[in-house]
């Protein structure tokens, strides 16, 4: 299922680009931005593995996965957008298609993917499974997206946040996406709110979980050299967040002298590291990703859902987050 949704969702995207008269060379670079097009791209598997969310929940609420390509394909292209706004924002390194063209081409892409998402959702009242709910799904995203810029200005504006705010952020965030996904995928088959709530709770509880490990990620001693150039970036992960609210004066301090050291080298890395655990982060976040998991399948099975999108939607989530 999942390879004949990515590809009907590609020759969609192909098909609007078709559409608005995109010449090729431009069509190129756009093609480079979407690592669904490139299935030897890193960010490929990731991509596909969550990219088709609409189409899964659209199934698992009693519709057919094809019923959501429209949806799918605008989600993705705000994903891969937001993604690359989000980079560019936080100074993190550039992905390799717009590393020598500099960050105004990666954002008149991402400006680029925004319009495309909006000729998608466009087309849902073309198709008569969807035009009934076309206003609904649209107003849905565009009020989404207003809760999501909120949550990228907090980020933004706070250097170093509380635990209270990261937990706003990440939910306005990752959890609000996420949530948008699998609520729209199952509009379009039901109106039932109270099933429909679950299909968003399973996918918000999913979203947080997701950046969650998002940021354990950012801390794995592979990306060290990552944080040479954006140690900023530290400061709004999980661990260190927690970290600097539940330690002692003395450790806190001790944590920020060695953040704002010239360079973090591989002592001072460990030394944050060292820091971290002591301050019991590892427990903490790891029975934070085991509360999100439960609550989203707690969500999921309120939703009723349908097989066998049941058994991939389950499988992605019991497989995310082990430690």
């Amino acid at each position: 299922m999942q390879e004949e949704s990515v590809q009907r969702v590609t020759q969609k995207i192909e098909s609007i680009w078709a559409r608005s008269d995109v010449g090729p060379e431009f069509q190129e670079a756009l093609h480079l931005a979407l690592p669904v097009f490139n299935s030897s791209s890193t960010g490929y598997e990731n991509l596909t593995r969550w990219m088709i969310l609409p189409n899964l929940c659209c199934q698992a609420a009693g519709g057919e996965s094809q019923w959501a390509d429209d949806i799918t394909a605008a989600w993705l292209f705000f994903y891969v957008g937001a993604h690359i706004m989000d980079n560019v924002e936080d100074h993190d390194p550039p992905d390799d298609w717009w590393k020598s063209y500099g960050s105004g081409l990666a954002i008149n892409i991402a400006s680029v993917f925004y319009f495309s998402a909006s000729i998608a959702l466009q087309d849902l009242y073309k198709n008569e499974r969807s035009k009934n709910v076309a206003s609904d799904v649209i107003s849905d995203f565009n009020q989404s997206f207003l809760v999501m810029c909120e949550g990228q200005h907090n980020d933004l504006l706070q250097e170093r946040p509380t635990l209270d705010q990261y937990w706003e952020i990440a939910g306005a965030k990752s959890g609000t996406f996420f949530s948008l996904a699998c609520r729209s995928g199952a509009r379009l088959v039901m109106d039932d709110a109270l099933r429909i709530e679950a299909f968003s709770k399973f996918g918000y509880h999913l979203g947080v979980l997701i950046q969650i490990l998002d940021d354990l990620d950012d801390l794995d001693h592979e990306n060290l050299f990552d944080l040479y150039g954006n140690r900023d970036r530290l400061y709004s992960t999980l661990p260190f967040v927690y970290t600097l609210e539940v330690s002692s004066r003395e450790e806190r301090e001790n944590l920020l002298v060695a953040m704002n050291s010239k360079e973090i080298d591989e002592e001072m890395f460990s030394e944050i590291v060292r820091l971290m655990d002591k301050s019991g982060s590892g427990i903490y976040i790891f029975a934070e990703i085991e509360r999100h998991r439960s609550k989203a399948m707690e969500s999921l099975r309120r939703a009723d859902p349908i097989s066998p999108a049941k058994e991939m939607l389950t499988a992605r989530l019991e497989g995310l987050g082990e430690i």
